[in-house]
């Protein structure tokens, strides 16, 4: 995955958290989001989505302390691309081949609305 693209996906999901109040919400919360979304757009069999569930969990207690720390843009960007490089790793041995490119798509989906929204 392109450097880029991890990084507007970061962008996005700071975005969003901030625009629609998810700074306030939980690792759980948002682990949750995070899974109903992946099952419903990558159609995730019970196997899938069970490790899912778990892997968002733990991908988003390990962003806690990015998302709600008094780190500059920089910094949470650096140590957030780090984890979404780890989290992607570990996707590839959940899903398949072709629900990788679908999750590719999406995030390349994702960051042309941040653009959208960055240059409005």
């Amino acid at each position: 995955m392109k450097p880029a693209i991890l990084i507007m996906t970061f962008c996005l999901i700071a975005l969003n958290a901030f625009a629609n109040g998810i700074e306030n919400s939980t690792p759980n919360q948002r682990a949750s989001i995070q899974t109903q979304f992946m099952i419903s757009k990558l159609g995730l069999n019970a196997d899938q989505s069970a490790k899912i569930t778990s892997l968002n969990l733990k991908y988003a207690e390990l962003m806690e302390p990015i998302l709600k720390g008094s780190d500059g843009f920089l910094a949470k960007r650096q140590k957030g691309k780090a984890i979404m490089d780890s989290k992607d790793s570990e996707l590839k041995t959940i899903l398949s081949p072709e629900q990788i490119n679908r999750y590719n798509d999406l995030k390349d989906d994702l960051k042309e609305e941040v653009d959208k929204k960055l240059n409005n």
